[in-house]
């Protein structure tokens, strides 16, 4: 797929999964405007999309997300970077405790909802008047918002609000001939999937990598017949369809991109 000369703006671009969506585009080339709560100087060293990009085609705008203010503020930087004009956006920004309801106190809760929930609304109605002629939009999910998890409930409540809103703006926004889909990914092959794990939620017992692994596995059938934890590169490729001329009758579509880790209960 090309996406030669195409612009887009990606939340949460600096890291994990953004920074990943990030690369494939800045390699198909579009021009990419990166929107991210993280300081643009942690990223000069080691910030792969930097070092793919050509001049010009990369911009980070630092941006806390759940803060009006500074979401209004992207409307000049569009404006500067890209003539006004948005085809394409990408909200990867998502914040988790893990931890259960009832541990939580109120700013551990308004900070999830705020960021996951609020955040996301707060972008889709600052990018949607710059897609003045059409375009996609794809919300990263959660397969926790299909399939909750106690230890981290607040983080699947925030993402099954997340996909109603998607259902909804996507409802709103259709007649303009913008499309928005959401992408629920289960565990993927990451350090940070990992590290998180390492310290049993319940027990608080130490696990080896291993051990870890073997539990992922177990959660998602495709993944435990192919003995492999998903890529990164699979979430990529879903949103790489949902935002190519090959999805273009697709709005308001919630797909998992799990290995069928939703499906555990059924």
């Amino acid at each position: 797929m090309s996406m030669m000369d195409r612009h887009v703006a990606i939340a949460g671009g600096g890291a994990g999964i953004g920074e990943a969506l990030c690369r494939s585009c800045i390699r198909q080339g579009a021009q990419v405007l990166v929107v991210d709560k993280l300081d643009a100087r942690s990223l000069e060293f080691g910030y792969q999309p930097l070092e793919d990009a050509d001049a010009g085609q990369l911009r980070y705008r630092q941006c806390d997300v759940s803060r009006s203010e500074q979401v209004g503020e992207l409307t000049g930087e569009v404006q500067d970077f890209f003539g006004g004009k948005i085809d394409v956006f990408i909200n990867c920004v998502g914040i988790s405790m893990r931890r259960s309801l009832l541990e939580l106190d109120e700013e551990d809760w308004d900070r999830v909802m705020d960021t996951n929930v609020k955040g996301a609304f707060l972008l889709a109605s600052a990018v949607a008047p710059m897609m003045k002629s059409g375009g996609a939009m794809v919300f990263l999910s959660s397969a926790s918002a299909l399939q909750p998890e106690r230890i981290d409930a607040s983080y699947a409540l925030s993402k099954m609000t997340l996909n109603r809103l998607v259902t909804l703006l996507a409802a709103e926004v259709a007649g303009r001939g913008i499309r928005l889909n959401a992408v629920c990914p289960g565990p993927i092959m990451s350090d940070r999937v990992m590290d998180e794990r390492l310290i049993d939620p319940i027990t608080s017992e130490h696990r080896t990598a291993e051990e870890v692994r073997e539990e992922i596995l177990s959660e998602m059938p495709l993944a435990r017949f192919h003995q492999t934890i998903p890529p990164v590169e699979s979430v990529v490729d879903a949103v790489n369809f949902l935002i190519s001329d090959e999805a273009r009758f697709i709005t308001g579509a919630v797909l998992p991109v799990d290995a069928g880790k939703s499906l555990s209960g059924l």
